[in-house]
């Protein structure tokens, strides 16, 4: 496997994720989204930045020490996590306020996932 390849993946799905739950952030803000869920902080946009990188690098760096040895293990953890969000995909309906909230923030949790499992291999 070509190692310079499969590194750049990583990076490269994330800010695809990042650019893409932004922008269903701006359209999901034009249909009327109030971004209040159920926390201490209400979402806004450096939020939603954060919240898809911050995952999607953990998950892909943690995965990596494995995967050198065993490659499969990162296709296999890749899919067992979008299997896990499509588990928890209702969560986003549950801590919002509103549904253009919560059927924004569910699309963006699936899409992340997705496209993880799709970078994995």
């Amino acid at each position: 496997m070509n190692h310079a390849r499969t590194a750049l993946r990583l990076p490269a799905a994330t800010a695809l994720a990042v650019v893409a739950d932004l922008l269903v952030y701006a359209a999901a803000s034009a249909a009327g989204a109030t971004w209040q869920i159920d926390a201490p902080y209400d979402v806004n946009a450096m939020v939603v930045a954060v919240a898809t990188a911050v995952p999607l690098l953990a998950a892909g760096t943690i995965v990596s020490a494995p995967a050198r040895r065993l490659p499969a293990v990162r296709t296999w953890a890749a899919w067992a996590g979008f299997g896990l969000a499509l588990v928890s995909a209702a969560m986003p309906f549950v801590v919002s306020s509103d549904l253009p909230t919560g059927l924004a923030l569910a699309v963006m949790h699936l899409f992340d996932r997705l496209l993880q499992a799709l970078a994995a291999g």
